[in-house]
């Protein structure tokens, strides 16, 4: 029922019960086509040794249904001690067995699409969205201006691109 008619962007499970959805290669790829990404949550891996075992059971699991593809790593910390910067969390997607290039799309591209997908939903399909600045901004932000001079001589020294005379014997 889920893959076929449900609409969401983001599937997450809670780490600290065992990984429950039954998934298989078909099903997994069958969301990924539609569009889904599955968040993995690295805090409570910090926290608990049984959360991190579920988090690495569902990242292997993950792997074997679609070789870890739309993949999103979020931090779900409930205490500010356990948020982590970019690079670490690029570390825990080696604990969690992803490649180096998975783990920076998981933690950039991936979730900036589901951002992009999402206000897409909202406001029609677009391939650019303006914004108005708002007029305190507007004074903050400074404009460079460029005046560039072009000296055109009219003598008839001047090179023209053309093919070269071919040489002729008299």
């Amino acid at each position: 029922y889920t893959c076929n008619n449900f609409d969401a962007d983001i599937f997450t499970f809670n780490p600290e019960n065992k990984f429950g959805l039954r998934l298989n290669r078909k099903l997994y790829n069958q969301l990924l086509q539609r569009g889904y990404h599955f968040e993995l949550l690295y805090s409570p891996a910090i926290e608990d040794t049984t959360k991190r075992k579920n988090l690495i059971h569902a990242s292997h699991l993950y792997h074997a249904f679609g070789k870890s593809r739309n993949i999103i790593f979020s931090s779900g910390a409930h205490d500010p001690v356990v948020i982590r910067g970019p690079y670490d969390v690029i570390n825990f997607g080696f604990l969690f067995g992803l490649s180096q290039i998975q783990c920076k799309t998981a933690v950039s591209y991936c979730p900036h699409k589901v951002v992009i997908n999402s206000v897409g939903r909202r406001h029609g399909k677009a391939i650019m969205f303006v914004e108005n600045i708002p007029r305190e901004q507007e004074n903050t932000i400074e404009t460079a201006e460029i005046n560039v001079t072009v000296d055109i001589d009219d003598d008839d020294d001047m090179e023209t691109d053309q093919p070269k005379q071919k040489k002729t014997k008299v």
